[in-house]
């Protein structure tokens, strides 16, 4: 056995020594030229992610290649993968004395072809770090799993950190670390598939990818080292990848500069020197060119996007497509909406689509009419009877029809833990409902109008439910805990005396629990849900800290909107939506023809239930490019697959 010190030295002991089995990491690995070396039969790699690439070039020369597995915490090594010709590296699986798990981020197992985190148990597994008790207690946990009659199993088990998933043959497939997975611009991205685009190209030897912070700001950087023998210039190179990446991945993977690189640095043990690295991207040619506003118009539509996509206004060119940045039909929404409420004008919705770009809609905003007139404003409180929206009349004629069903109820379920202030939640949720005149709102009728009545604050009767099963076993406190949730879902709201919201709190261990809050959609949608959870965080951290609350005063409430819309739309504007309707449901049957797979029932059930689902990422990604093409969202796109699909099997076109 021959330890190489430096890589020019190990470099020296291949090519003229008698070496017959050779270990390296992946990346000093491809400083090796690759053939046939006299006495070399066994290449084996470890401590990074190992390219398929890689793994092909030294098995066509006719090297057994070899994947070795293993965290430093788990004593270095528990698992090695035999690589084949042609087909996806492996780590192969773990050695007898050693389990793994693949776990999501409840510790839930996940199926054959899931990525989750691996977590390891075992013989090899370490006792902890040396005086870091913190970061132990995170990294090693008690296993979920452990059977005492089974001596394959482990007590303990080590987080490592790293997404894999199990392939047909049951070995695993390493994606990427979860620290890879991070967030550009509201998208959830993977470093480890944005390389491999890029090691796609026939020009790249090897690529990093790199999140580069300036201030708030995160940006895609690509390091790129090209192949040997190549004449073209870096430049060259990096248009040509660069080209190849806007056919092979959506807008937001794309990086923002790609850097082309004589060597990796590398640290002491031979991996990527991340840290030197990012180092040499200091300078502010890192990120993509950004075309500033002209005029006070595009700063206002600069400002508008920032808000919208939570992106600085600094990282916004004027020349950014809307949809590519992440955006989508409710956020097209929400765009007019801005842009009539800041800049008093209305764009049609359709010709965002047609217009995606600040320099266009800035025309746009240039031949509009001026709306002012037509904006929300604050009603006088001096009546206790407001008009309720168009929304809210639908829905309390359909409770009133049908009487109080749960159909429309909008819960959510959070788990926590830690120390949790149950009079804290309280005070938060208080102040919640002090501050959404919606949500003490109770809904009346007189001379068969319907009308709304807003309750003061004193009027309002509000407290957190409690329950408590932390005394039970495992299996009896997840039984309990779904039924009660089942239970307050279930739950009508009557929609003439109560608030329009309750809480729950559930004890599910002495600092963990589950919080259950239930709105009637009468008084929220999609997007107030997400306002909602927001402020509560906002409110309960200032009630923990003693300190005021944090939020502005809202401008208008729901009752302003509705007394607007009624007046706003007894105009031409309600004439002209109703014919257009109208045409638009023209002939439709007003029941479905589709096969059904049970007898309907005499009488309405309203039992909803959601079907989910993982699509694969190669046609995630084809069905993003392809509504990018038609200048569309992926809802859009798939709205329309299932419109046809329904089309096709009730014999009517929708």
């Amino acid at each position: 056995m021959r330890l190489a010190t430096t890589l020019e030295y190990g470099k020296e002991l291949v090519h003229y020594g008698d070496v017959s089995h050779l270990f390296m990491t992946p990346s000093m690995l491809r400083c090796l030229k690759v053939k046939k070396y006299e006495s070399l039969t066994t290449v084996m790699v470890g401590g990074e992610h190992c390219p398929d690439s890689l793994a092909n070039e030294w098995l066509s020369v006719g090297v057994e290649f070899l994947n070795a597995y293993g965290p430093t915490e788990i004593t270095i090594c528990s698992s090695i993968g035999r690589c084949l010709e042609g087909k996806q590296a492996t780590i192969g699986t773990p050695f007898a004395n050693m389990q793994y798990y693949i776990l999501d981020a409840d510790q839930a197992l996940l199926p054959y072809g899931a990525v989750g985190e691996l977590y390891v148990g075992g013989d090899g597994v370490a006792r902890g770090y040396l005086n870091k008790a913190t970061l132990t207690q995170n990294s090693f946990i008690p296993n979920p799993y452990f059977c005492p009659n089974k001596s394959n199993t482990s007590k303990r088990l080590y987080k490592t950190g790293d997404l894999v998933k199990f392939n047909s043959d049951g070995e695993l497939i390493y994606i990427s670390r979860v620290d890879d997975q991070v967030k550009i611009r509201g998208f959830r991205v993977e470093l480890g598939e944005i390389e491999s685009q890029i090691n796609s190209c026939s020009e790249v030897d090897s690529s990093v990818v790199l999140i580069i912070e300036r201030g708030t700001s995160k940006y895609l950087v690509g390091y790129i080292k090209q192949r040997e023998g190549l004449v073209q210039s870096t430049s060259a190179v990096e248009q040509q990848v660069q080209q190849h990446l806007k056919t092979s991945l959506p807008a937001h993977m794309i990086p923002s500069k790609l850097i082309v690189v004589s060597e990796f640095p590398r640290t002491a043990n031979g991996k990527v020197d991340k840290v030197a690295l990012s180092a040499t991207t200091l300078d502010t040619d890192t990120v993509a060119t950004v075309i500033e506003a002209k005029d006070d118009i595009e700063k206002a539509l600069v400002q508008i996007w920032s808000e919208l996509f939570s992106v600085p206004p600094a990282l916004i060119s004027t020349e950014d497509d809307f949809f590519e940045l992440g955006g989508h039909s409710l956020l097209s929404m929400r765009l007019c909406s801005e842009i009539e409420d800041k800049l008093n004008v209305q764009i049609p919705l359709r010709e965002i689509y047609d217009s995606p770009t600040i320099v266009d809609i800035a025309i746009l905003v240039k031949n509009a009419v001026d709306v002012g007139s037509n904006l929300v404003s604050r009603v006088e409180r001096n009546t206790d009877k407001f008009p309720l929206s168009f929304a809210q009349q639908r829905l309390w004629f359909i409770d009133s029809l049908q009487g109080s069903t749960p159909e429309y109820n909008m819960p959510m379920v959070f788990e926590l833990s830690g120390t949790i202030s149950l009079t804290s939640i309280q005070r938060a949720f208080r102040e919640i409902i002090a501050r959404h005149e919606v949500l003490r709102t109770v809904y009346e009728e007189h001379d068969g109008e319907a009308y709304q009545k807003i309750k003061t604050i004193s009027e309002v009767e509000f407290a957190i439910q409690q329950k408590d099963i932390s005394e039970l076993d495992e299996q009896d406190k997840e039984t309990a805990l779904k039924a009660y949730v089942r239970e307050e879902v279930g739950r009508p709201f009557n929609l003439s005396t109560e608030v329009m919201l309750r809480v729950s709190f559930i004890k599910t261990a002495e600092t963990s629990g589950v919080l259950l809050f239930n709105l009637h959609h009468i008084a929220s949608d999609g997007w107030s849900m997400e306002i909602l959870m927001k402020e509560f965080f906002a409110l309960y951290h200032a009630q923990e800290a003693g300190e005021a609350s944090p939020l502005p005063e809202l401008a208008v409430q729901y009752a302003d909107y509705a007394h607007w819309q009624r007046h706003y739309l007894a105009q031409e504007q309600l004439e002209g939506q109703l014919d257009y309707w109208e045409q638009q449901l023209e002939g439709l049957p007003a029941l479905h023809s589709l096969p059904l797979d049970k007898a309907r029932p005499a009488q309405k059930q309203y039992q909803g239930a959601r079907v989910t689902g993982v699509l694969p990422k190669e046609l995630a990604q084809a069905l993003l490019k392809m509504a990018q093409q038609f200048k569309i969202t992926p809802f859009m796109l798939l709205h329309g697959a299932l419109s046809l699909l329904l089309s096709r099997h009730g014999k009517k076109l929708l």
